[in-house]
């Protein structure tokens, strides 16, 4: 029998989370189910991966390492609990929990149905001040930016809309993910796809074309454009405008063609200056000054800050990092 087990190779999915834990749970059913499937044989399931990672020493392409959701501290602490939650698998209910030891719970016993083995995924949570925009995007590109270097995929479709927007605005400009994803179902209290039963676990196959079909890729072009961005600054703190050719040999030395630019740079003539998007990019980017460079600092980030929480191994319980 294959186990999966997780490594250094595996794929952060990073997330908002409110009061659906459905949100979470039911794309990741998603990519284990396929996963299962492509394990068993399934070319079409095992489509779904191509590009990601690499199998190798057991670990198979596209497995889930880690997950990172940010959400609110009364979300995270229990202050906040779920929405009606319907689970025609396990039985779980909005009663089993906070929103993040239900998601805990979902996803361990449907790990263990599958691999008969517990659940290898860390899940870390960040709390952030939902309704304070600036602290959701320092949130948002600090952790996007620690985990540069690892495969990203974006859940776009839980957590409020400030979490959603900060998230892939910062991924956008430092060129961090490498999947931005929905899924489509119009039951959001159910904690998987409709079409999924118990059944489904011990034959996955049967499923995937379905499966495939909820699942959404968001065609969302990186740029990676902090580092121009950065040197653009530079230029123009020096003066209010520069010729277009100057912009252009800048933007060459980037591979940033001039008509990306369109909306960051104002034209006239021959003259470029800032436009007020481009001042808005720069209030993002202000958040890096210092901030943490990879994930174990970012983990002491988090600590410091006192908003990191991480649901235990063992147990599920949400527990404090500081």
């Amino acid at each position: 029998m294959f186990l999966a087990v997780f490594s250094v190779v595996g794929v952060w999915h990073i997330s908002g989370l409110g009061a659906s834990p459905g949100a979470v749970t039911t794309p990741l059913t998603v990519v284990y189910l396929l996963m299962k499937a492509a394990q068993l044989g399934s070319e079409e399931a095992a489509g779904f991966f191509l590009g990601s990672g690499q199998a190798e020493d057991g670990v198979w392409a596209g497995a889930p390492e880690a997950i990172v959701l940010l959400s609110s501290s009364e979300v995270i602490e229990g202050v906040r609990r779920a929405d009606r939650v319907e689970d025609r698998l396990f039985n779980l209910s909005s009663r089993d929990g906070r929103v993040p030891e239900i998601i805990w719970k979902y996803l361990s016993r449907l790990y263990r149905e599958l691999w008969e083995s517990g659940l290898g995924v860390e899940i870390y949570l960040l709390a952030t001040g939902i309704d304070d925009v600036d602290r959701v995007v320092r949130d948002a590109v600090v952790t996007v930016s620690a985990l540069k270097g690892k495969e990203v995929w974006v859940n776009m479709v839980a957590g409020p809309n400030t979490v959603n927007l900060s998230l892939l605005i910062s991924s956008v400009i430092l060129g961090a993910a490498s999947r931005y994803y929905y899924i489509f179902q119009p039951k959001t209290q159910m904690l998987h796809p409709e079409n999924v039963t118990f059944e489904s676990l011990r034959n996955p196959g049967g499923v995937v074309g379905g499966l495939i079909n909820l699942w959404v890729d968001i065609p969302i072009f990186q740029m990676e454009l902090e580092p121009l961005l950065r040197r653009l600054r530079e230029v123009y703190d020096v003066s209010p405008f520069i010729n277009r050719a100057e912009l252009k040999r800048i933007c060459d030395e980037y591979n940033v063609g001039l008509e990306k630019l369109k909306r960051l740079i104002s034209f006239d003539g021959d003259r470029t200056s800032p436009s007020p998007l481009f001042r808005s990019y720069l209030g993002i980017l202000k958040h890096l000054e210092d901030a943490p460079r990879n994930f174990s600092e970012w983990r002491e980030w988090g600590r410091r800050e006192r908003i990191l929480y991480t649901l235990d191994r063992e147990t599920g319980r949400v527990r404090k990092l500081w």
